[in-house]
């Protein structure tokens, strides 16, 4: 499926960066991003942000300190489109992000 990239981006700042070095790392290509948010982020706002960049956005099912607005698990989401996956909106998602990656998946993390 690709390599998948973590970053930590979970507020509008963050997101500017992220896309940023996105575009300057791998220009014109466009990303799987899947998101998850705590409800203190404003999360439409960061999305609007990524959405140029992006060729599909999963907001992940819940988790206990994140909202509530997809229904996908973390690890469906990271199977499912062609695109590199950029995995980001909260601290709280990179520790299973990492271990999905690391059980023998067919992903290879970047930082």
């Amino acid at each position: 499926i690709g390599d998948a990239i973590l970053d930590v981006a979970h507020n509008e700042d963050g997101f500017i960066k992220l896309v940023s070095a996105l575009k300057w790392r791998f220009p014109d290509e466009k990303f799987d991003v899947v998101a998850g948010f705590s409800p203190t982020k404003d999360w439409e706002s960061c999305l609007d942000r990524i959405r140029p960049i992006a060729e599909t956005i999963r907001l992940v099912a819940p988790h206990p300190r994140l909202l509530s607005l997809g229904d996908l698990t973390l690890e469906k989401a990271l199977q499912i489109g062609k695109k590199r996956k950029v995995v980001c909106g909260s601290f709280y998602l990179m520790e299973e992000a990492r271990r999905i990656l690391h059980q023998g998946s067919s992903f290879a993390a970047t930082k």
